[in-house]
C-alpha cells in the first residue's frame, strides 16, 4: 500500500541512496504513522537497512532519531552525520550505492527476500530481485489484484479440434535463433497482458534464453507480416509446454489464433513422444485465452488463485 510521507529507498539525499527513507521512517514513527512490520534502526538482527546506511556514516541512529524529533531537515541532518561521523568520498558512495540497490539479489539475504515476496503475495514477480524492489512493489499506488491461473492441457491429437488457417497465413519454426527475436515477441505480444517475468532481462541472457536446446520457437505470418509466436519448452517429465502463446494486438480479433494454436499443438506432440502437452493462462490474459485452448480440445486440469 502507498504510505503517505515515505519515499523509495532509491532517492538520493546528497548522493546517498536511502537516507531519505530511513528519516521519512523516523518521522513517521515519531508520529505514530508508521505501520506495524516496518523496521527501524538497526532492526532485530543487525540487518536492517537503516543500520547498513547509519554504519556506513559511522553515527548512532538513536542520535539521528534525536533530531528527526527536532525537527531536522534532511540535509542538516546528512551534514551532521558528516561532521559527527564520517563523510564518504565519491567512489565510497558509488559502491555502498550499488551494493544498497541491489541487496537481495543473488546474496546470502536471497532467501530471506523470497520468503518476503511468497508473503506479500509477489511470488509470481520475476522483476522483484532485491529489497527495495520488494518496498517499492508493495508500496506502490497500485491496488492487489486476485489472479487466477487456469492449467489446461491435450494429451492426444485425436482430441485436437483443428481450425482451419487462411490462405494467407503461415507459420514457420525460427532456424536461427536470435534473442533480440525472442525480445520481440515476447514484449510486443506480452505488453498488453502484464507480461513481466523478462522485461529486465539483458541481451546476454536473452542469447541463452533463445538458443536452449528444449527450447522451439513458431511464428505465424500474416499477408507476409508476423502476426503472433508461441514458444515451446521440454518440462522435466518429458512433457512439452506451451511456454508463451499469442498474437500482436494488431492481429486479433482476426480468427488467427484458432490456426496458430492448431498448429503449436501439432508440432508440440510431434516433438518426441510427450503424454501431454499443456499451458497455462491467467485472468490478466486476454478474455477468449481460455475459451480458445477449450476450443482446440485442450482441458483444465488445475486453478490456482493469488493476489498481486
Amino acid at each position: 500500500m502507498k504510505i503517505p510521507g515515505l519515499r523509495s529507498g532509491r532517492e538520493q539525499v546528497g548522493g546517498l541512496v536511502f537516507f531519505g527513507r530511513m528519516l521519512d521512517k523516523a518521522r513517521l514513527h515519531a508520529a505514530g504513522k508508521l505501520p506495524e512490520g516496518y523496521f527501524r534502526g538497526n532492526g532485530p538482527d543487525g540487518t536492517c537497512l537503516d543500520g547498513r546506511v547509519c554504519r556506513f556514516l559511522n553515527v548512532d541512529y538513536d542520535a539521528v532519531y534525536d533530531l528527526v524529533l527536532l525537527g531536522g531537515s534532511d540535509e542538516e541532518i546528512l551534514t551532521w552525520c558528516h561532521t559527527h561521523g564520517r563523510k564518504p568520498n565519491e567512489e565510497e558512495h558509488l559502491i555502498f550505492n550499488a551494493f544498497m540497490l541491489k541487496r537481495g539479489w543473488r546474496d546470502t539475504s536471497s532467501p530471506s527476500l523470497a520468503t518476503w515476496k511468497m508473503e506479500a503475495g509477489f511470488s509470481h514477480r520475476d522483476d522483484i530481485q532485491t529489497w527495495i524492489d520488494l518496498q517499492d512493489a508493495d508500496e506502490s499506488e497500485a491496488p492487489r489484484q486476485t489472479v487466477t491461473t487456469t492449467y489446461l492441457e491435450i494429451k492426444s491429437t485425436d482430441t485436437l479440434h483443428p481450425k482451419t488457417a487462411p490462405d494467407s497465413f503461415v507459420i514457420s519454426e525460427v532456424q536461427f535463433k536470435l534473442g533480440a527475436y525472442s525480445r520481440f515477441f515476447y514484449l510486443q505480444v506480452g505488453s498488453p497482458w502484464q507480461w513481466t517475468d523478462k522485461v529486465r532481462w539483458t541481451e546476454s541472457q536473452w542469447d541463452a534464453y533463445a538458443s536452449r536446446e528444449d527450447l522451439r520457437t513458431f511464428v505465424g505470418y500474416y499477408e507476409g507480416a508476423p502476426c503472433g509466436y508461441a514458444e515451446l519448452v521440454k518440462d522435466g517429465a518429458g512433457d512439452v509446454q506451451i511456454a508463451y502463446f499469442g498474437l500482436l494486438p494488431q492481429f486479433i480479433g482476426r480468427g488467427l489464433g484458432g490456426a496458430l494454436l492448431t498448429q503449436v499443438i501439432t508440432h508440440a506432440r510431434s516433438w518426441g513422444e510427450p503424454s501431454r502437452v499443456w499451458v497455462h493462462t491467467c485472468t490478466l490474459d486476454h478474455v477468449a485465452a481460455i475459451a480458445n485452448y477449450q476450443a482446440r480440445g485442450m482441458t483444465i486440469y488445475k486453478t490456482e488463485t493469488f493476489e498481486r
